[in-house]
């Protein structure tokens, strides 16, 4: 079971390194650099609407 876990810990490490710095450059060039920190999407319809 540790051998499980240290394997799944690496395997969280490269993929975070993949999509930092081979992903999100390259969707940061085809949106023009737009920042999408302050952006956000309402899931859930409020109660009695």
């Amino acid at each position: 079971m540790a051998v499980g876990i240290i394997i799944g810990g690496a395997f969280g490490t490269v993929v975070k390194s993949l999509v930092d710095d081979i992903f999100m450059p390259i969707i940061g060039v085809i949106t023009g650099g737009v920042d999408f920190s302050d952006r956000f999407a309402i899931l859930k319809r409020p109660e009695g609407a």
